[in-house]
């Protein structure tokens, strides 16, 4: 995007606002002067300023998410809505990826996550905590919903949950029965997508893989 990404916060405490603030002076990013600290206070924010990204804590809406989630894109239909959750707070992420969310990240994850998070979303890409995704796959919730999240397509994801689990070309080649060749092109679209130089930096992105290596 070429303009400023607007950000509306919506957290029962000031820290997260004040930090996001901070952390986003002089960016593409820019966090709303007025944040949120109810649910009631969102929505009328949200149609106050007219917000890029609404940046929601789930504290806001502990049941019933798919309900207030689709309230809010029935509202504003251009708004993408990235929750924040807590590592002990169970999520069915493909049932809120098909109402529409575009991003869930932990509170614990490194702000840079947040932010690269937010920068993809704008652009159309479902962004998700790496820890969230692994939690999933362990309780068998990734479903082929996900295959499209961060702009990878299924080959593409099965091949980045390989190079996840430490195998390089050669190896994920012979395991899918591909040629060197093509998963090296796959590997490249991938690099491209989740923007960085190689796998070695698979676990520095916030993105959809998993912490072990897939079964085929």
């Amino acid at each position: 995007m070429s303009h400023a990404i607007q950000v509306l916060v919506a957290d029962a405490h000031s820290a997260t606002h004040v930090a996001l603030t901070h952390e986003t002076r002089g960016s593409d990013l820019v966090v709303l002067p007025d944040y949120a600290r109810t649910w009631d206070e969102t929505i009328s924010l949200c149609f106050e300023y007219r917000p890029d990204i609404l940046l929601l804590a789930l504290e806001l809406v502990p049941s019933f998410l798919q309900n207030h989630l689709l309230y809010l894109f029935k509202q504003f239909a251009d708004l993408h809505v990235v929750v924040l959750g807590d590592s002990d707070v169970p999520v069915n992420l493909p049932s809120l990826i098909e109402v529409g969310l575009a991003g869930y990240f932990l509170k614990t994850d490194e702000m840079a996550c947040w932010l690269t998070g937010m920068r993809a979303v704008v652009s159309g890409v479902k962004c998700f905590s790496q820890h969230v995704l692994a939690g999933q796959q362990e309780n068998g919730l990734i479903q082929p919903q996900i295959e499209n999240v961060y702009g990878l397509t299924k080959r593409e994801y099965e091949i980045t949950t390989y190079m996840a689990a430490g195998m390089d070309a050669r190896q994920i080649a012979t395991e899918m029965n591909l040629s060197y060749q093509t998963v090296r092109n796959h590997q490249t679209s991938i690099y491209k997508k989740l923007g960085i130089r190689g796998r070695h930096e698979i676990f520095s992105s916030p993105i959809i893989i998993a912490s072990s290596q897939p079964s085929v």
